[in-house]
Order: C-alpha cells, then sequence, then structure tokens
C-alpha cells in the first residue's frame, strides 16, 4: 500500500535538522525492519509540514513500530510534532512509473 504522510516540526526544529535524523542509519533500518519504504520526501514552506510518500507491505505492522519507544525517540530527536501527523492512505496506489 501507498501512504502519504505529514507532519509539522516542532518550533526550533528547521527541515535540515529533520533530515538528519530522517536519514541516519537507525532510522533507516526500523523502516526497513517494519517494510516501509520511502519513495519520496520534502518540505512544503507553504504548509510548514514535511511530507513522505511511502510503500509498505503491511500497514498494521508500521502502525505497531510507530508506537515503539525507540520510534517516539527518533521522532523526538528528529522534531517531528507527533500529535500533527496527517496519514492518507492509497489503497489501490502505486510506484511512480
Amino acid at each position: 500500500m501507498i501512504q502519504i504522510q505529514s507532519a509539522k516540526l516542532v518550533e526550533g526544529t528547521d527541515y535540515d535538522s529533520w533530515v538528519q535524523v530522517f536519514e541516519s542509519q537507525e532510522a533507516i533500518k526500523m523502516r526497513a525492519d517494519a517494510g516501509l519504504k520511502i519513495l519520496a520526501y520534502g518540505w512544503n514552506a507553504e504548509k510548514e509540514r514535511v511530507f513522505t510518500v511511502a510503500e509498505m507491505d503491511d500497514p498494521q505492522t508500521v502502525q505497531k513500530m510507530m508506537q515503539t519507544p525507540e520510534a517516539a525517540a527518533i521522532m523526538a530527536k528528529a522534531g517531528t510534532d507527533k500529535s500533527s501527523m496527517e496519514m492518507i492512505p492509497l489503497p489501490n496506489g502505486k510506484p511512480g512509473i
């Protein structure tokens, strides 16, 4: 399944700092272990949100991973405002051509 995800960053966090944590080996491994592949990500200044487009094998596995203390620590370190997170599933979505 393909999913679009977005979140605001906590005050005092910039996009470059978020990217450093998002691209860290720890974060990459955690996503890979949950079957989550990032297809694209970026910052929208107008909406003041980071966006990711992800492909996942099993949304339930990803949901469980997102609730772990390890994931919470990575999101906090990245400056992700968990309360602002939005997920838009695209059940019939396909990776780019």
